[in-house]
């Protein structure tokens, strides 16, 4: 299973090599992809983020219990489509999509979207 830091060298190195065999012209991103292994840390604690973000703007006390699905996709950074099981206030389990963008080396973090 690849780690985290493996993912990243992997993705810095298919847009180099984009930017590389495009001279003069803008990278264009790459198309999502499954990530390898939701049950990373990493993941997880993307996902559990992003339900907090959301919590913070809409109040509603949905508690995070994991992400069980998703993918990326390079742009200037990392775009994340998490697919996340969580508990509404109400004790009903359900299933959310989060959109997260991350540049870790700016320390960027931003919700898109949680539905």
């Amino acid at each position: 299973m690849a780690t985290c830091n493996q993912l990243l060298l992997a993705v810095a190195a298919v847009g180099c090599a984009a930017a590389i065999a495009m001279p003069g012209a803008a990278a264009e991103a790459a198309p999502f992809q499954p990530i390898p292994n939701v049950d990373a840390p990493h993941i997880q604690e993307l996902g559990q983020w992003a339900v907090r973000e959301h919590v913070k703007q809409a109040n509603d006390g949905l508690t995070f219990n994991k992400v069980f699905g998703g993918q990326f996709e390079v742009v200037a950074g990392l775009r994340y489509v998490f697919d996340i099981d969580a508990v509404g206030s109400d004790g009903v389990v359900g299933a959310y999509t989060a959109e997260v963008y991350v540049q870790d080396w700016t320390n960027t973090r931003l919700l898109v979207s949680f539905n």
